[in-house]
């Protein structure tokens, strides 16, 4: 009986041995392989599967702020019209490089949008702005003689900050040396548009208007300009 409680107790013993202590060697037919725990990883977030990556998305002009800015000008060229879309609250700067002396005719026909038209010399000081008769159809005009030779700017803008969006064109008619007759005229446009602006004045200032339609149209016969005549007549009218 003795020996029997010895076996037994013994067998227990050689099964106990391999898990009791980690340091153990345990039985040669029963591996034990210990359980080893990374502690630099305990906490870390799981790692996917590798995935190809997905391309950059592209972000536009427009979003990312890379858009060119209202004033960065746009060369003009003669025989070269532009043609762009214009909405309210925008505006597009062009430049024109001159020598002294030269006429400048341009022209920016109106498509769907009121335009207002101005000139800057190439020191940044305005010649003139034009916004005739407050319609989305038709032309408006710039008429000026180069005093000094440079980069002048033409602002192009609608007035009306409610307006719907429009198309216009804007090219060069003329540039070329002046003549005795261009500067008649361009003196003729900018005291017909001093006599625009009174005529919307009081009464004083309308019957001052026609003083300056007066002067306006002597101005138009030495340059040999019919047709504004006939317009600067119809005013007067």
């Amino acid at each position: 009986m003795r020996r029997l409680t010895i076996a037994a107790l013994s067998a227990l013993v050689l099964l106990y041995a391999p898990f009791s202590d980690h340091q153990g060697c345990g039985l040669p037919s029963i591996p034990w392989t210990p359980l080893m725990i990374d502690l630099s990883r305990v906490g870390a977030p799981a790692v996917a599967s590798p995935r190809p990556e997905a391309p950059p998305a592209q972000v536009s002009a427009s979003e990312g702020g890379a858009a060119p800015g209202a004033q960065e000008s746009i060369s003009l060229e003669p025989g070269k019209p532009i043609e762009r879309e214009l909405s309210s609250g925008q505006s597009h700067s062009y430049k024109i490089t001159t020598i002294s002396g030269q006429y400048l005719h341009i022209v920016v026909e109106q498509r769907g949008i009121d335009m207002a038209v101005a000139l800057f010399t190439p020191d940044g000081k305005k010649i003139c702005e034009v916004d005739g008769e407050r319609v989305t159809v038709g032309s408006e005009t710039i008429l000026a003689i180069a005093e000094a030779a440079g980069a002048y700017r033409i602002e192009a803008r609608s007035p009306d900050k409610m307006a719907q969006t429009g198309r216009y064109e804007i090219k060069i008619e003329e540039l070329r040396e002046a003549t005795a007759e261009d500067k008649h005229r361009v003196a003729a446009e900018s005291v017909f548009r001093e006599a625009e602006e009174l005529q919307q004045g009081t009464e004083d200032e309308k019957r001052k208007s026609i003083e300056k339609y007066h002067e306006a149209l002597e101005l138009y016969r030495r340059a040999g300009d019919s047709s504004k005549q006939a317009a600067t007549l119809n005013k007067i009218g």
